[in-house]
């Protein structure tokens, strides 16, 4: 959390110089989503640190670092609205004396969007708005981190991608079937010499100090061109964190393109020599 909030409070600086000085609404907007995004990054890097896993506690530490931040930057901005207006700047760090004057800039108005100034219940509304555009992206974000951890060794794994990419099968369901019953062929047969528009890519989680636990996580990526001619992209997640032996792990991880032509033979043989290693899946945390 002090991690978190020390980046946060960083971050909010920024933000309120952004927020008052900036004049087009647009790019305001943009900074206000930016600087959820930048809270959850925080509240990430703080979580990674002190090696929190419980999700629910991670979504709790995003709310509460993109609150605390989102309030920073409000003392923030009120000290440079009051420089302007009192010819002094002042922090307003009481609640109380905080709310008073924004009640103030709600009556009179403070900036103009489209030649109109945002007064009472239109601001006290943008103002809500604000907070979610900053506190949902805090939270999200601060809940999607799951990186696999490995409990003995009290270690996060590191992520290593690999080299090939995967045709993506007729039946999908199949092969994340085959890949849970430990049958790795499917996957090994439909390695790709070079990428395609819709193919798989391969992702492998593993603990930096030990061989105990080894992680197997499949994206199906989608390229296309848009109007413009610009690269777009998308990802669906097939396999979340599966757990594999390491033998696989490191058999896909050495799999190079001018390398993919296994044939069916060649894959049933890995399969019987890979296979008669034993292994225990463990509980993540």
């Amino acid at each position: 959390m002090i991690v978190g909030t020390l980046g946060g409070a960083v971050l909010s600086i920024i933000y309120a110089l952004v927020n008052y000085y900036n004049p087009f609404i647009y790019f305001t907007v943009i900074a206000t989503g930016i600087f959820g995004a930048g809270c959850g990054g925080c509240a990430v890097m703080g979580l990674s640190l002190g090696k929190v896993r419980g999700r629910l506690t991670n979504a709790f530490a995003g709310f509460i670092i993109g609150f605390a931040s989102l309030y920073l930057a409000w003392v923030w901005y009120l000290f440079l609205a009051a420089r302007t207006a009192f010819g002094q700047g002042l922090f307003f760090f009481d609640t109380t004396a905080m709310f008073s004057f924004m009640q103030l800039i709600a009556a009179n108005g403070m900036w103009e969007i489209g030649g109109a100034t945002p007064t009472g219940g239109i601001l006290y509304t943008i103002w809500v708005i604000e907070a979610f555009i900053v506190l949902i992206p805090a939270i999200l974000i601060a809940f999607s981190a799951d990186t696999p951890f490995r409990e003995p060794c009290n270690q996060w794994s590191e992520e290593m991608d690999c080299s090939v990419t995967f045709r993506v099968p007729e039946e999908i369901d199949q092969l994340r079937q085959s890949l849970e019953d430990e049958n790795y062929s499917p996957l090994f047969e439909n390695a790709l010499m070079s990428p395609e528009d819709v193919c798989l890519h391969a992702k492998i989680h593993r603990c930096p100090k030990c061989d105990g636990s080894t992680w197997l996580e499949l994206e199906q990526v989608s390229t296309w061109l848009n109007d413009k001619g610009e690269a777009q992209s998308s990802k669906n997640t097939v396999i979340k964190h599966l757990a594999i032996s390491r033998q696989y792990a490191d058999a896909l991880l050495t799999l190079m393109p001018d390398s993919t032509n296994i044939s069916s033979d060649e894959s049933s043989v890995m399969d019987d020599d890979l296979g008669e290693e034993t292994f225990q899946d463990e509980e993540l945390g």
